[in-house]
């Protein structure tokens, strides 16, 4: 499957703004580390309009179910950083095709979470970001915090990475 590959500062700028103008709030407050909810005053229906946009711009499937509630079901309590939501779009991208699988046409955006050959008129359905999510949280929770816990537990500073 051929995807598009925005750079993780593309997707942040282009997330940011979303955020930004979500929120109503001056972009310059939407930094990478910022929480959507503790630090941008992000209310639950903010969070709904922001997966929206989200979709809409980055041609990918949120999960139904919030990520709030995903997230909660592996306990990470940080997950709703900027951070968070970049690399989620990023992974989710990587399961969005650009290209036709059966004649080699770009593929556009359709309605319901689709894509269709600009060529064939082939449809493509997008992949939820349900269990993509899922996996990604779980991922999130073992890779990053858990090792993040014991460091802090055992007195060490938090690299930067680790955050």
């Amino acid at each position: 499957m051929t995807t598009s590959k925005l750079t993780e500062a593309q997707i942040f700028d282009k997330f940011a703004d979303i955020v930004a103008q979500s929120l109503r709030i001056e972009p310059a407050k939407v930094t990478i580390d910022a929480h959507l909810m503790d630090d941008l005053g992000a209310e639950s229906l903010d969070l709904i309009e922001i997966t929206m946009e989200t979709e809409s711009a980055f041609d990918v499937w949120l999960p139904e179910k919030s990520i709030l509630d995903t997230a909660a079901e592996v306990f990470v309590p940080d997950f709703l950083t900027v951070r968070s939501w970049v690399s989620m779009i990023d992974r989710l991208m990587q399961y969005t095709p650009i290209t036709c699988e059966e004649c080699g046409g770009p593929l556009a955006a359709e309605t319901g979470f689709r894509m269709q050959c600009t060529l064939c008129q082939k449809q493509v359905s997008l992949r939820s970001g349900e269990d993509l999510n899922r996996e990604w949280v779980k991922e999130y929770y073992h890779q990053e915090y858990l090792p993040s816990k014991a460091s802090t537990a055992k007195g060490e500073p938090m690299s930067a990475t680790s955050a």
